[in-house]
């Protein structure tokens, strides 16, 4: 990358896997975030009364919405990890070239059709 300068962000592929790796690093984070806060899970091991405090309720909240950022990048995370490869499959399988010449024409009809859906619902 360093080697070729400028000329590396040209091509579409390399700016995927730069967002491929940074993706990955992300859901690790996140995960990671998680797991750290995990307050809610420990406090009801160690709690056999199962009543909820507004402590608990926040402690829940936070860990749930930690574990929905981390479905959300790692859901990116699968889709830019299918695209690299199925790239990988291009360049070692020749006929896997078809599928990609057919999504590659199919993409701007089905963002239109993403459009459609997310205007009406």
């Amino acid at each position: 990358m360093v080697r070729r300068g400028p000329t590396y962000w040209r091509s579409l592929w390399n700016v995927f896997h730069i967002a491929s790796l940074t993706l990955q690093v992300l859901t690790v984070i996140f995960w990671e975030v998680y797991l750290l806060n995990a307050a809610f899970s420990e406090e009801r091991r160690q709690t056999l009364d199962g009543k909820l405090n507004l402590n608990s309720v926040i402690n829940f909240d936070r860990q749930m919405q930690n574990f929905d950022y981390f479905l959300v990048v790692s859901g990116f995370n699968m889709l830019f990890a299918w695209n690299n490869f199925i790239h990988y499959l291009n360049d070692t399988v020749p006929r896997v070239g078809v599928l990609v010449d057919t999504l590659r024409r199919s993409v701007t009809p089905i963002v239109f059709l993403i459009i459609m859906i997310v205007v009406l619902f």
